[in-house]
């Protein structure tokens, strides 16, 4: 699913600087046509691109956050055991944070029972320079089964409800838990909880 916001968020961008760039032809139009309401049309361009920055700069932010805290409270997670990563594509948001966007391969157990093998995208801090084998929740809605995001760990402990979901896959004996620590800094990281000591 980041992979998705990251093209639309992509193309967006576009369409805003596309919007700068007709906006400036259209200046040069009205300061020959009607030079006397020049003024007005910079200041009303200018606050229009700036509300459109700033709710641009709000879902990049925040989109993936509030559909996963959507999510979780709906009990829409799963478990994952991570097999592989790989790193796929380096990314920068409008702040100039760097990213990297990582495959993540591993085996997904739905709440309905059973297994299958899974792979999705995850937006990872600049600093990640691999992903341990580990157990994570993500989102996962088997109406929706291509929006999985990482669940950070303090989320987790901060949904009671969510605490007979965890139980569950716990009292699993077909499933090893193996749990890494999930957090944000500046992107997602995981961390082994023996190498956080």
């Amino acid at each position: 699913m980041q992979l998705k916001i990251a093209r639309i968020l992509n193309r967006a961008l576009a369409y805003l600087a596309a919007l700068t760039v007709l906006m400036l032809a259209g200046g040069f139009y009205i300061i020959s046509a009607f030079p006397d309401y020049f003024f007005h049309y910079i200041v009303a361009c200018a606050i229009l691109l700036m509300a459109l920055l700033l709710i641009f700069r709000y879902y990049e932010a925040n989109w993936d956050k509030k559909v996963i805290i959507k999510m979780a409270l709906n009990k829409k997670i799963a478990l994952v055991n991570i097999e592989t990563a790989s790193r796929e594509l380096p990314m920068r948001d409008t702040g100039f944070r760097n990213y990297w966007l990582y495959s993540i391969e591993g085996v997904l157990y739905p709440q309905s029972g059973g297994e299958m093998p899974v792979k999705f995208y995850e937006k990872m801090s600049a600093d990640t320079l691999e992903i341990p084998a580990g157990s994570i929740y993500i989102t996962y809605d088997e109406a929706k089964p291509k929006q999985m995001f990482i669940i950070p760990t303090d989320l987790l402990a901060r949904i009671p409800h969510l605490a007979d979901v965890v139980k569950y896959y716990e009292n699993r004996a077909d499933i090893e838990c193996r749990y890494l620590y999930a957090y944000y800094k500046h992107g997602m990281e995981l961390k082994r909880y023996q190498d956080m000591v």
